[in-house]
């Protein structure tokens, strides 16, 4: 094939990311010790999360960080309240959005 040759050249870095992404998998069985944690409930929450940021006009990268935070989150904590479920997805829109101005800071060229 053509692009062999280029594949090749990246492998160790796509081998690295790979890796990476294994160990950030967020496992859905651990969800199901959740019991009140249904796709359901969890599908509110994000439409909730998205009418938020696009309210305070954030961008779709810190959404899906929000996403992530709520679902690492939850796959590690052993007792959750389900009023505290709201409240997750509202610090984890919080911590995805200060991440975004650390993002922002470092891009930008020093004047």
């Amino acid at each position: 094939m053509i692009f062999d040759s280029e594949i090749m050249k990246y492998k160790e870095t796509i081998n690295n990311l790979c890796d990476k992404e294994k160990n950030n998998l967020i496992e859905i069985k651990l969800m199901k010790d959740k019991p009140f944690i249904t796709f359901s409930n969890r599908s509110i929450l994000i439409e909730w999360m998205l009418s938020v940021s696009q309210e305070f006009g954030f961008n779709r990268q810190t959404f899906e960080y929000s996403i992530f935070f709520v679902d690492k989150y939850i796959c590690n904590i052993e007792r959750l309240k389900r009023e505290d479920y709201q409240l997750i997805g509202a610090t984890s829109l919080y911590m995805a959005s200060k991440l975004e101005v650390l993002i922002n800071r470092k891009c930008k060229p020093e004047e």
